[in-house]
């Protein structure tokens, strides 16, 4: 068969399972609003992201922050991680759960939390990470 005929059974194909799961799935478009409406909340992705980035430039020299922030800001696709969170949470959650989703984290309680969830977050992992670390320095972990 010729490339360009098997790219285009491959293209229907796609098409028609993602129709098929779509209507197999007749909530999912309801879901995805609510997930774009929860994804809207403040902080946003890039108020989430500048937080985040705040806490990573304390570990860095003073004159190496300015950059390191334009660097990152420069090359971060906001657009990308917000349709990517659409995404999971409409498959992950119900519409209860988004509904609910939303009426917590757009509370002032909810919104405090979601503000300081990086840097507990943070603190969680790095003792994770170091639990983790002196598990596998100490011990003879069995894997071959």
């Amino acid at each position: 068969m010729r490339p360009a005929l098997l790219i285009v059974l491959f293209l229907t194909a796609n098409s028609v399972l993602a129709q098929n799961v779509d209507q197999a799935d007749p909530g999912k478009e309801q879901r995805l609003t609510l997930a774009r409406e929860f994804v809207d909340l403040p902080p946003t992705v890039e108020e989430a992201i500048m937080e985040y980035l705040d806490i990573l430039e304390k570990s860095l020299l003073e004159e190496d922050r300015s950059e390191f922030r334009s660097y990152v800001l420069s090359q971060i696709r906001f657009d990308v991680l917000e349709e990517v969170m659409v995404q999971a949470l409409a498959e992950q959650f119900t519409e209860a759960e988004l509904s609910a989703k939303i009426q917590f984290f757009g509370s002032p309680e909810g919104r405090s939390i979601t503000r300081k969830m990086g840097a507990y977050q943070l603190k969680v992992a790095k003792a994770m990470q170091e639990e983790l670390n002196r598990v596998f320095e100490e011990g003879d972990v069995p894997i071959r």
